[in-house]
């Protein structure tokens, strides 16, 4: 028989609880005992298997559930629901298999949930919409299906949504985009289709229902067509990273990326058009620029390369032309990575590319260069005699 004492000292109380369990020496299976009263059952990276026993349902006083990174799994008992003061519910990283429980909307005042990186199946329940007082909600690297379920805007406290690595599909419901505390949204790598609301950052009044705190917003890998909804991010001053590659969206950039001042991560891959806006040399924090595989035309803006903190650039397989900036890491020292293969760039590869320190990777290949590298010797033809 062993005894947990959980400590947490950011509560008033040290000494929070004490928990009695047995463990199978050959199997690592945990045996549990009866239950004492309990504020705090921290429990996480301890390689523990089984199921979650019916009698964690008596721990009344319980308002943290930590099981982070064990080996549980099954269905979780519907006992939990008694659990009424929970705050804080983490699961994440187990093998915990079956639909969501309706259970988890019986905890009124949660503030975070986590569930990420398990097996569970089914569609996200809307019974999730009674967490009023939620604040984190990650549902990541699940197999959930279906839609999302409109029920979710009705979180108003919710600041952070990440559902990424499942299989929903269906449009995404326009009430999420009414949660006027969200600061990141992470949808990727679903099979959502449709397009984004047009009222995902109107000019309406905060408490209406805006993005205004937004910070990061990621639907990448999804089906969203539509015209590129990027006037519709300009009024989020907070913003500083947006993943939308792999998509659907059709259309130019709009020109006013310059509202977007906080952005460091900016990735649209595939069907634009237009040109590169010169805009995007007003985004001084900017670091990761991807615009691969899209149809972009005309010359890369010199602009691009007064960013000093840019430290990535892709815009491999475009159809861009032009020369390449003479100003290439004059003001962008950091620039670690710079693809621009499958164009059309012509001319020299000017010899400002020397002053590119941190480069560790360059591709050119598959354009029209021509002339001489930097450093080597210029053909006969050109020479003088």
């Amino acid at each position: 028989m062993k005894m947990i004492v959980v400590l947490d000292q950011k509560l008033d109380t040290t000494l929070i609880g004490i928990l009695m369990f047995e463990t199978d020496s050959s199997s690592g299976v945990v045996h549990w005992m009866p239950s004492f009263v309990l504020l705090v059952w921290q429990f996480p990276d301890s390689h523990h298997s089984g199921t979650i026993p019916p009698q964690l349902g008596r721990l009344s006083f319980l308002v943290s559930l930590d099981l982070t990174s064990n080996i549980f799994g099954g269905a979780l008992p519907p006992e939990l629901s008694f659990l009424h003061r929970l705050k804080f519910i983490s699961l994440r990283l187990n093998n915990f298999t079956g639909a969501i429980p309706p259970l988890f909307g019986h905890f009124p005042k949660l503030e975070s949930l986590n569930l990420r990186n398990n097996s569970f199946t089914g569609s996200i329940p809307k019974s999730l919409s009674n967490l009023t007082n939620l604040r984190f909600l990650d549902l990541t690297s699940n197999s959930l299906s279906g839609e999302m379920p409109k029920e979710l805007g009705k979180l108003q406290n919710l600041q952070r949504l990440w559902i990424r690595l499942n299989h929903l599909s269906g449009a995404i419901p326009s009430r999420i985009f009414n949660m006027s505390k969200m600061e990141s949204m992470a949808l990727g790598d679903n099979e959502l289709s449709g397009s984004l609301p047009t009222d995902i950052c109107s000019t309406l009044p905060p408490e209406i229902g805006n993005l205004h705190n937004l910070v990061g917003f990621g639907v990448e890998i999804n089906q969203i067509g539509g015209s590129f909804p990027l006037h519709m991010f300009v009024n989020m001053p907070y913003l500083e990273e947006l993943s939308l590659w792999r998509n659907n969206f059709t259309g130019n950039l709009s020109r006013n990326l310059w509202n977007l001042t906080k952005l460091t991560y900016f990735d649209l891959t595939e069907n634009m058009t237009g040109l590169i806006p010169t805009e995007f040399g007003q985004l001084y924090q900017l670091k990761t620029l991807g615009l691969g595989l899209n149809r972009f035309s005309g010359p890369i803006p010199r602009e691009l390369f007064n960013i000093s903190t840019l430290q990535f650039i892709d815009l491999v397989r475009n159809v861009i032309s032009g020369v390449l900036p003479t100003n290439i890491c004059h003001t962008s020292p950091s620039l670690k990575e710079l693809h621009l293969g499958l164009n059309s760039i012509s001319g020299q590869i000017p010899n400002s590319i020397s002053n590119c320190s941190q480069l560790t990777k360059l591709s050119l290949g598959d354009n029209k260069f021509s002339g001489y590298t930097y450093g080597s010797r210029k053909p006969k033809s050109s020479q003088k005699h």
